[in-house]
């Protein structure tokens, strides 16, 4: 009888170990953002990130169309080549300021010169 008492109680203090670390093994792993998508920003901290998944070909001009269809949003370029963005959701850059797109790598947002070639 005392076996299966001491039993009984130790798996009451096993069940709750589990349940009272297991929260905190989540904190222990580091994470990685794998996440692709578009982020658009208005100005004036008014951003908008959406989810768009790249696929191979895919240039920045083509996620940036697939982001605003996504979110309903017009793009008007300022000319027939669709290579300098006008306005997005009838909003046009901040005075001064053109649209441009960028790149986020480990050193930070860089400005990208060209249309953005998204090899995956």
């Amino acid at each position: 009888m005392e076996a299966v008492k001491l039993k009984l109680a130790a798996s009451c203090v096993i069940a709750v170990l589990v349940v009272t670390l297991s929260p905190a093994m989540g904190l222990t792993v580091a994470e990685r953002d794998e996440l692709q998508g578009v982020m658009i920003d208005f100005g004036y901290w008014d951003v908008v990130w959406t989810p768009v998944a790249f696929f191979g070909g895919m240039d920045g001009y083509s996620a940036l169309e697939e982001a605003a269809h996504v979110n309903g949003y017009d793009v008007v370029y300022r000319d027939e080549t669709k290579t300098e963005v006008f306005s997005i959701n009838e909003q046009v850059s901040l005075f001064g300021v053109k649209w441009g797109m960028y790149l986020l790598s480990e050193a930070g947002w860089l400005p990208s010169n060209r249309p953005l070639q998204i090899n995956v």
